[in-house]
């Protein structure tokens, strides 16, 4: 559950590209390595504490956010919104419905799903307001691994969940980063770009198809 005032608070940080005078989208692939902990600890979730795909599940499952087909270029329009018992289908995720809404996934069903990285949609610009360049983590999409391949699954935006990741303290240290976020939130773990991830597209550009 999520207070009024916590969501006011977080509606201020979203992301506002309208005074932006260049922007261009930038796609890293976040893999399960070393400074990536944050996005796939616990391995296998409980009631007090969830991983990353885990509290996406949850979250969609109870349509408290939507879900967006997975494209090379994502537009986010309701064209491209998907039916998440679609998606659990095609993936081979058990699940059960209520009231002919909203799904239930259990945790076991979940702690068999394999995730092996993150597609990261981030976004650069220069924003002519306060005369400075930032980046904004603008979407997220994990990646399945079923009988040795990988598939990606899905978008969701990051707005549509920041509310709950600030809210999600990190189970791994990152003090090895600053002794500040010794407790950080997965909010500040994106929102900082505190993982590692490499560039596979730049806007429309593959880079796999330009440097071979």
């Amino acid at each position: 559950n999520i207070s009024s005032r916590h969501l006011f608070v977080m509606e201020n940080s979203m992301n506002d590209y309208s005074s932006a005078t260049w922007r261009r989208d930038i796609y890293r692939i976040v893999s399960n390595v070393e400074g990536n902990e944050t996005l796939f600890y616990p391995t296998v979730s409980t009631d007090k504490r969830a991983n990353l795909f885990s509290l996406l599940v949850n979250l969609i499952s109870d349509n408290t956010i939507k879900v967006y087909k997975y494209e090379d270029q994502p537009d986010f329009t309701p064209d491209s919104e998907r039916n998440f018992k679609e998606v659990l289908d095609e993936n081979k995720i058990p699940y059960t419905e209520k009231n002919n809404r909203a799904v239930s996934v259990k945790q076991e069903d979940l702690s068999k799903v394999i995730i092996t990285g993150y597609h990261v949609k981030e976004k650069w610009y220069y924003d002519i307001k306060t005369g400075k360049g930032d980046v904004r983590v603008e979407a997220i999409c994990p990646v399945i691994c079923d009988r040795g391949r990988e598939f990606p699954m899905f978008w969701v935006m990051f707005d549509d969940i920041s509310v709950y990741l600030s809210r999600a303290i990190s189970p791994v240290a990152v003090a090895n980063i600053t002794p500040v976020l010794s407790n950080a939130s997965m909010y500040d773990i994106f929102r900082n770009r505190y993982y590692r991830g490499c560039i596979y597209q730049v806007g429309l550009r593959n880079l796999s198809q330009y440097f071979t």
